[in-house]
């Protein structure tokens, strides 16, 4: 009988298991809805979608109308930023918009056998950061990375402010990296007077809750600001996956490095597939598929200090995201650097003889978002100075054609 019993349930929740592949062109949002909807679903019900965008598109998910069982669960998950995820339930909700860090997202609707409700309708759509205005935007400008600076908004006057401390709350600047396309929050710190030295007034930063994804959906403070301290701001790099207790870990490579683009760029040469992991400035390399971080609880991230070159805890970056296009050998000059990461400041030099064509500085910048940068400039290149020929004189070109006919003469 319990023989007979398993397969039937077997049976059951393969009925009622679905999976889809959406792509999404960007002309307009697609709607998915739970089955039924908007009568009510099944319970025992699995229901899966792959959502793609083009590749230099973000995915944004709107909430139309959701009330499901609190039993049942609808979870979406971020592919780019695999850590990234988020559970959703409750009878008659609102919730704001979910934003994707990439291209690629999956969604999930689970329902249990507590009973069933209407359902939800969300919308899948591509993110055009344009589309919202320049009102309630943010910017972080002034450091010597992208990423790193002051916290500055947009306000409904069109200009740019710089946010004061007063009443700050860090996960603002979560809500901020996060649109921006970073994947975490480094650092926040404070300095003194620069909203006054910055020649105008701060304004005072919005609130926002555990499910805000833009600040758009976040609600707007009003008054001015007494403090005269400015928030500054530093994101983590594209690829961060979290800080983790990793001593026990099969590390392929070490090395000492003092920065972590040149960990992570190690380690992309020995494999795309690879994770690398930076101790203070210890850097090792461990295959993907040797650590399943989602089995393994993050842990504060302790920075290095005066006393000791090590740090308790390591940060983990996925090598094969936040690499601009590699830079070709240029002829007649050369690259100081091959490092391609993100933030990343490349110069080139040319040979004697040619002059620089286009700007001899780059810097990996976001495109998109940080994990899909470019370069922000063309690619220079090396150019012969204009009246001096390998192997040939200055002559005039007659001159130059008697001048090659006496030597063959005199030959």
């Amino acid at each position: 009988m319990a023989e007979n019993q398993q397969k039937k349930t077997k049976k059951w929740s393969q009925k009622y298991k679905t999976e889809y592949k959406i792509n999404i062109n960007c002309r307009g949002g697609v709607s998915l809805t739970s089955p039924n909807y908007p009568s009510n679903y099944r319970n025992d019900v699995k229901k899966k979608w792959f959502i793609t965008a083009p590749k230099d598109h973000r995915v944004l998910v709107t909430f139309i109308d959701f009330n499901i069982e609190t039993d049942d669960t609808l979870y979406v998950a971020d592919i780019v930023d695999k850590q990234r995820s988020m559970q959703y339930t409750g009878e008659e909700m609102e919730f704001p918009s979910f934003l994707a860090k990439g291209n690629k997202l999956q969604i999930t609707f689970i329902s249990l056998q507590s009973g069933t409700r209407r359902g939800f309708n969300v919308t899948v759509s591509c993110y055009d950061h344009s589309s919202t205005g320049y009102a309630n935007v943010a910017r972080i400008v002034g450091g010597n990375s992208p990423g790193k600076g002051f916290l500055e908004l947009c306000t409904q006057l069109d200009d740019w402010r710089r946010v004061c401390k007063d009443n700050f709350d860090e996960r603002v600047t979560e809500v901020v990296c996060g649109e921006l396309g970073y994947p975490a929050v480094r650092k926040v710190s404070y300095r003194t007077e620069d909203c006054i030295s910055a020649g105008q007034g701060c304004i005072k930063a919005p609130i926002c809750n555990d499910y805000t994804f833009r600040l758009e959906d976040c609600s707007w403070s009003s008054g001015n600001c007494s403090s005269a301290d400015a928030v500054k701001v530093e994101c983590y790099e594209p690829g961060y996956k979290g800080c983790y207790d990793l001593e026990d870990l099969p590390q392929q490579n070490g090395f000492i490095f003092e920065s972590t683009s040149q960990c992570v760029s190690s380690c992309r040469v020995f494999s795309r597939k690879a994770l690398a992991i930076m101790n203070g400035k210890q850097c090792s390399c461990s295959f993907a598929d040797e650590v399943n971080l989602s089995d393994i609880t993050p842990a504060t991230c302790n920075q290095p200090t005066q006393d000791t070159q090590r740090v308790i805890n390591s940060l983990v970056y996925d090598v094969s995201v936040g690499f601009c296009d590699e830079l070709d050998d240029v002829m007649n000059g050369s690259w100081g650097s091959n490092i391609t990461w993100f933030g990343s400041i490349v110069y080139l030099t040319c040979d004697d003889g040619y002059s620089l064509n286009g700007n001899r500085t780059l810097q990996c910048v976001p495109g998109l978002s940080p994990y899909y940068p470019i370069w922000n400039s063309s690619l220079p290149t090396c150019d012969m100075l204009k009246g001096k020929r390998k192997g040939t004189s200055n002559l005039l070109p007659c001159m130059n054609s008697f001048y090659r006919h006496f030597l063959k003469t005199a030959n």
